[in-house]
């Protein structure tokens, strides 16, 4: 294999190899404790509560939130990748191949979670958990009383978001190429600060960084090469940006720099980790599929059901107290816990309904 095919397959690896831990991040990001940011903490920085509270906000609210912008990023890196020319036909021709990708499983989780929410309450006892329009609830209506602007299921925000930026993609196209790719440091700024209208499914996180894989794709080049080529300077913005925002709990400009320079400096270090293994890599299939399920299932209605939090609360308090470092077993108890339910279910319909589960994760 030559080098240039040897680098294409890297990436390759480098994409099929971050989807089961994105997935994996964004449970941790949902299913993670309270935490206080460090500059209102009055504890010692080497007592045990801060110290558990650091590790907290460095997992759950610092480093698994480069998930959703890797994917974004993946998402616009392939949506281009291999084009010669841009036209009419090549655009309704990826549009028609991510409906059976994206579209039928964000209706078929949307209506899943519809039915488990809203009509089998319903039907069995009259009562309505919240009044949620069959509309809305495949756009933006959802059952926390907290996290706005979601559909029904949660997290697949991502997926309408990462829809709507694909019907927008030749206007992306058009002003990466008119503009030499000056377009993204803009869209980058914007990001940075946080300047944006805040319209429903138009997230700035979802253009900037579905432009930003777009740009490498339209320009041709290799993601591997470009991190290999500016680690230092990826790997040090990420290293300098992480310390305010892991103190100020993300709420912070950094945060956003973070982000930008951590999805590179991620993709470094899995590049870097599979080509010390290149030749015993095997590409596993099944956690490509496994990882959408994951993503989607992770926040059920019937796993937040109150008897098996309950379950899990009493747990935690009761058992895992009695045990040094408890209060880190009680941090990763629960998402550890939902990771191992979701692979369950997930194995169970693969192995007795896999044509069921091939819909839910896109033939993936």
């Amino acid at each position: 294999m030559n080098r240039d095919n040897k680098i294409s397959s890297l990436e390759s690896a480098v994409i099929d190899h971050l989807r089961f831990p994105m997935a994996i991040a964004v449970v941790f990001i949902h299913i993670s404790p309270q935490t206080l940011p460090l500059y209102k903490f009055e504890n010692s920085i080497f007592s045990g509560v801060t110290l558990n509270n650091i590790i907290e906000i460095l997992i759950s609210h610092t480093l698994c939130h480069l998930a959703v912008p890797t994917f974004f990023f993946i998402s616009g890196l392939l949506f281009f990748k291999g084009l010669e020319q841009w036209n009419n036909q090549i655009y309704f021709r990826k549009i028609k191949s991510r409906a059976k990708t994206l579209l039928l499983p964000y209706v078929l989780w949307n209506l899943l979670y519809y039915i488990i929410v809203i009509i089998i309450p319903w039907l069995t006892n009259g009562s309505v958990y919240k009044n949620i329009t069959l509309l809305g609830a495949f756009w933006n209506e959802n059952v926390s009383e907290t996290i706005s602007d979601t559909p029904i299921d949660g997290p697949l925000w991502f997926i309408r978001d990462l829809m709507i930026v694909m019907i927008l993609s030749p206007i992306i196209h058009f002003l990466i190429v008119r503009t030499k790719g000056i377009i993204i440091f803009l869209l980058c700024v914007l990001y940075i600060f946080d300047i944006w209208c805040k319209i429903t499914g138009l997230s700035i996180s979802a253009i900037c960084f579905f432009s930003i894989g777009a740009c490498v794709s339209i320009f041709k080049r290799n993601f591997v090469l470009i991190c290999y080529n500016w680690k230092f300077v990826f790997i040090s913005i990420s290293l300098i940006s992480l310390i305010p925002t892991v103190y100020y709990d993300g709420v912070t400009y950094f945060h956003n720099v973070f982000i930008l320079s951590g999805i590179w400096s991620t993709m470094y270090f899995t590049s870097l980790n599979l080509k010390l293994k290149y030749d015993s890599f095997i590409r596993k299939q099944m956690l490509m599929g496994c990882s959408f399920f994951i993503f989607a299932i992770h926040l059920a209605p019937f796993y937040q059901n109150y008897t098996i939090l309950k379950t899990f609360d009493m747990f935690s308090n009761n058992i895992l107290n009695g045990i040094p470092h408890s209060m880190l077993l009680i941090y990763f108890f629960p998402p550890i816990m939902t990771i191992l339910i979701c692979l369950i279910i997930y194995v169970s319909l693969y192995k007795f309904t896999p044509k069921l589960c091939n819909l839910l994760v896109g033939s993936r």
